[in-house]
C-alpha cells in the first residue's frame, strides 16, 4: 500500500503520496476547475480522509477547526444547524453556504438550510473560500463561501455504519446517541450511475436549558444563586430546567449521473431531511417549606412569581426538500452548463401559553415556509493565456410565517385560529463574468464582477388581534441594483513561496424577516419589529497573505484581512412599553472586521502530522447614529482569539488523534454588557480537548472510538454545554 499523509486534520491543503505533492482541483473559488494554489485568496479543502479522522463528523465539526471560522458550540451532534461564519462577519446570513454549488441560504432568514440536507458520510470534500465573493455568488457572500460537495463513486460501492454514544456522567451530555448510515452506488447501464443513501440519528438529549428567576420567594427553597449575564441589579437564580432536549433526524439522498455522449453530462439529485426536537420531563428544584413538596409555580407578580409555563419548551420540526437538475455540454474549446434547483423548507415550533401546565393548556404554533428556485447558467472558454467565464442567474424566493393558537400546547394538530401572518417574495436577476489570466510564469490574475438586480415584492403583515394599521398592511415593491467587483493577484516568488492579495466588494439584501415580520418572544417579553425600508448591507474587503512550503512537505500560511461594512442591519435600542421591549430593525452606519490568520501543517516522524492555526479578529462598530453608545463596541457572536491544534497518527492500520479547540469569550449583546462567564446565558471562552482512536481491520472494515470534551470542562454556550461523552462506530465498505 502506498504511504500517504494528509497534511491536516481538517484543511487537507496538499495530499502527499510517496513524496509527490499533488495540488487539488477545486471549483468554488472561480466556478471553474482551478488548482488550489491558483485559486484567488485564502482557500482550504477538507478531504473525506480528514473528515474520517474527526471525533464525530457532523457538519459543524467538519469546518470548525479551520482558521478564520467561528462556530459556536452548543449541544454537540444534535446541533445540526450550527452558525458557521467566516472572518468575523457576524451571523450565518453573511456567509454563503452551498451544497454541490447550490445556495442554501433560505429566503426566510438568509440562514442556511444546508445541515438539514447533508449526510456527512456522503461528502467527498468541503471547499472553504475566505473573503468577499458576491462577484460570483451575489447576496450573502460577504465573509466567504463554504461549499459541501457530495460523492458520486466511479465504481460500485456499498457502505454502512452504525454508532452509539453516551455521556460519561449521566445527564451531562447527549444520552443514548444512536446513529446509522447505509448507501448503495452502482451502474444501471454503462452510461447511467446512481447512488442512494439513508442516515438517521436519535438522542435523548440532556438538560441544558434552565429556568431562571430574579429573586427568591419567602416560604420556598431550592434556588441556586448565580450572577447573571449581563449583570442586573439582582442576581439570577436557577429554579429548574426545561427537561431533556431529545432529537430525531432522518435523511435520504438520491443521485443520478447520465453521460449520453462523451461530451454531455446530466446530473439529477433529490434530498430530503426531517429533523424533530422535543423536550421531555421538565424538572423543578423548588420545594415549598411548609409541605416539602416540589412546586413548579407560586403566586406573585411578573418579577416575584413563578409560572409553570416557564418550564415548558415546545416541539419543533423541520422538513427540507432539495431538487436539482444539471446539464453540461463540452463544445470544441468551450463548456456550457445550465442548472435548475428548488429548495423547499417547512418548519414549525410550538410554545406554551403563560397559563399552560405540564398537563396541557393553550399555546401557539408558528409554521414557516420558504422556497428558493434558481436557474443558473455558465459558459467558459480558454482564450490565449486566459480562461473566460460568463454566467447568468435567475432566482425567485418566497417565504411565509404564521402564528396559530393551539388549544393544547403539546398537540400540534390542535390549531384553533391563525392570529398573525407575514411573508414576501424576492426576485433576483444577475449576470457575472470572470477572467483568469497568467501574466507570466510567476504572476496570475483573477478579475471578476457581478451585476445583480434585486426586487422584494408582495410583502405583507396581518394580525387578527391588532387595530394598529401598521400590523395589517401590504408593503410596496422594493428594488435595488448591486455591482460587486473583485480583483486577485497571485505571485509565485519561488517554487516554495506564494504571495496572494485580493480586493473586492460584496453585499447582502435584506431578507423578508427583517423587512416584513414583526414577532414576539414571549418567554423574555421581547418584540422584534420589521422595517420595510431597510437598505442592502454593503462591504469592501481586502487581504494579503503568504503561503510557504516547509521541509518534509509542510505548509505555513499567513493572511491579513480587513473589511468595512456599511448600512449593517441591526436593531435600535429597545423601547419599553407595557412590560415588553420593542426592537426595531434598522441600518446602522459603519462597522469593521479585521485581523490575521496563521496556519501551519507539518508531517513529522513516526507517521505523525501536526496541524495548528490561530485567528485574531478585531471587530468594532465605527458609526451608529441610531445608537451612538455602541460606537467602539465589538460584534456580538465573534471571539477575538481562536486556536486549533491537532496531532494525528496514522500507520495505515491504527490511527489516532488528539485536538484542542479554543475560542475567547463571545459577547451575546451588542452593547458588550454580558461580561460574566460560567453562568446560564453567557457564551464562555473555553478550550476543549477531543480525541479519537481507530483500527482498520482491513480495507473494508474499521472501528473507531472517540471522546469529546476529554477533560470534562464545564462551560456555557448560552445553554449548558456538553460535558465529557463518548462515541463508538463501526464502518463497512465494499
Amino acid at each position: 500500500m502506498k504511504k500517504k499523509f494528509i497534511l491536516s486534520l481538517l484543511s487537507a491543503t496538499y495530499l502527499i503520496a510517496d513524496g509527490i505533492t499533488l495540488d487539488p482541483i477545486i471549483v468554488t473559488a472561480t466556478q471553474t476547475q482551478t488548482t488550489l494554489s491558483d485559486a484567488p485568496g485564502s482557500v482550504s479543502v477538507v478531504s473525506k480522509e480528514a473528515m474520517h479522522s474527526l471525533p464525530i463528523a457532523n457538519l459543524k465539526e467538519v469546518v470548525k477547526a479551520l482558521e478564520g471560522i467561528t462556530s459556536i458550540a452548543h449541544r454537540g451532534l444534535s446541533d445540526v444547524n450550527p452558525t458557521v461564519v467566516l472572518r468575523g462577519i457576524p451571523d450565518q446570513s453573511r456567509t454563503m453556504i452551498l451544497l454541490d454549488g447550490i445556495p442554501m441560504n433560505t429566503s426566510y432568514t438568509s440562514s442556511a438550510a444546508t445541515p438539514y440536507n447533508i449526510l456527512p458520510e456522503d461528502l467527498e470534500r468541503v471547499e472553504v473560500i475566505r473573503g468577499p465573493f458576491s462577484s460570483l455568488y451575489g447576496s450573502s457572500a460577504m465573509g466567504g463561501v463554504i461549499n459541501y460537495i457530495t460523492q458520486m463513486p466511479n465504481d460500485p460501492e456499498y457502505k454502512a455504519s452504525i454508532g452509539y454514544g453516551d455521556a460519561f456522567n449521566d445527564g451531562a451530555a447527549q444520552g443514548n446517541l444512536s446513529k446509522i448510515y447505509v448507501s448503495v452506488a452502482d451502474k444501471i447501464t454503462d452510461n447511467l450511475k446512481f447512488k442512494i443513501s439513508y442516515g438517521a440519528f436519535w438522542s435523548e438529549g440532556y438538560r441544558s436549558d434552565f429556568v431562571t428567576v430574579t429573586q427568591p420567594k419567602a416560604g420556598y427553597s431550592g434556588f441556586i444563586p448565580e450572577t447573571s449575564s449581563p449583570l442586573p441589579t439582582t442576581a439570577q437564580l436557577i429554579a429548574g430546567n426545561a427537561g431533556n432536549r431529545g432529537v430525531n433526524k432522518y435523511d435520504l439522498s438520491t443521485k443520478l449521473l447520465y453521460t449520453p455522449t462523451t461530451k454531455e453530462t446530466v446530473n439529477a439529485s433529490y434530498r430530503q431531511s426531517h429533523y424533530h426536537v422535543e423536550y421531555t420531563d421538565p424538572e423543578s428544584y423548588i420545594t415549598q417549606n411548609s409541605s416539602g413538596n416540589t412546586v413548579y409555580s407560586y403566586p406573585g407578580s411578573s418579577t416575584t412569581g413563578l409560572k409553570e409555563s416557564k418550564f415548558l419548551q415546545g416541539q419543533s420540526d423541520l422538513i427540507s426538500d432539495l431538487y436539482s437538475l444539471d446539464y453540461r455540454h463540452n463544445f470544441s474549446g468551450s463548456t456550457f452548463d445550465i442548472r435548475y434547483s428548488l429548495l423547499s423548507v417547512y418548519d414549525w415550533y410550538t410554545s406554551a401559553g403563560t397559563t399552560a401546565t405540564r398537563s396541557g393548556g393553550s399555546g401557539t404554533l408558528t409554521p414557516r415556509k420558504a422556497q428558493n428556485m434558481m436557474l443558473h447558467t455558465t459558459w467558459q472558454k480558454p482564450i490565449g493565456n486566459s480562461l473566460v467565464l460568463l454566467g447568468g442567474e435567475y432566482k425567485r424566493n418566497t417565504s411565509v410565517s404564521d402564528t396559530d393558537t393551539v388549544s393544547d400546547w403539546r398537540d400540534v394538530d390542535s390549531q384553533t385560529l391563525t392570529t398573525a401572518s407575514s411573508g414576501g417574495k424576492e426576485r433576483i436577476i444577475a449576470a457575472f463574468a470572470e477572467v483568469q489570466s497568467d501574466i507570466s510564469d510567476k504572476l496570475s490574475t483573477n478579475i471578476g464582477a457581478r451585476f445583480e438586480s434585486w426586487s422584494g415584492y408582495d410583502g405583507y403583515v396581518s394580525d387578527a388581534n391588532a387595530s394598529n394599521t401598521t400590523l395589517n398592511q401590504a408593503y410596496p415593491t422594493k428594488h435595488n441594483n448591486n455591482f460587486s467587483p473583485k480583483i486577485s493577484l497571485n505571485y509565485q516568488v519561488t517554487g516554495n513561496t506564494l504571495l496572494k492579495t485580493s480586493w473586492g466588494k460584496a453585499f447582502r439584501a435584506p431578507d423578508p424577516v427583517n423587512l416584513y415580520r414583526t414577532y414576539e418572544i414571549t418567554a423574555i417579553n421581547r418584540v422584534y419589529v420589521a422595517n420595510p425600508d431597510l437598505s442592502p448591507e454593503r462591504s469592501e474587503s481586502y487581504d494579503c497573505g503568504v503561503e510557504q512550503k516547509t521541509p518534509q512537505n509542510g505548509l505555513f500560511k499567513a493572511y491579513w484581512f480587513h473589511t468595512i461594512i456599511e448600512d449593517m442591519i441591526s436593531t435600535k435600542p429597545p423601547i419599553l412599553s407595557g412590560g415588553k421591549s420593542y426592537y426595531e430593525r434598522v441600518n446602522i452606519g459603519k462597522a469593521q472586521s479585521q485581523g490575521y490568520e496563521l496556519s501551519y501543517i507539518q508531517p513529522l516522524v513516526y507517521d505523525l502530522t501536526l496541524n495548528t492555526n490561530y485567528t485574531k479578529t478585531y471587530t468594532k462598530i465605527l458609526e451608529n447614529p441610531i445608537d451612538p453608545t455602541l460606537v467602539g463596541k465589538h460584534f456580538a457572536g465573534i471571539p477575538e482569539n481562536m486556536v486549533n491544534a491537532s496531532l494525528v497518527y496514522d500507520n495505515q492500520q491504527f490511527f489516532a488523534l488528539i485536538n484542542y479547540n479554543y475560542q475567547s469569550k463571545i459577547y451575546n449583546n451588542s452593547d458588550n454588557s454580558d461580561t460574566v462567564s460560567n453562568v446560564y446565558g453567557s457564551i464562555d471562552g473555553v478550550g476543549i480537548f477531543n480525541t479519537k482512536i481507530g483500527y482498520r481491520l482491513n480495507k473494508n472494515i474499521d472501528f473507531t472510538f472517540a471522546i469529546n470534551n476529554l477533560m470534562d470542562t464545564d462551560y456555557y454556550s448560552y445553554e449548558k454545554a456538553e460535558g465529557r461523552s463518548w462515541f463508538t462506530q463501526i464502518n463497512l465498505k465494499i
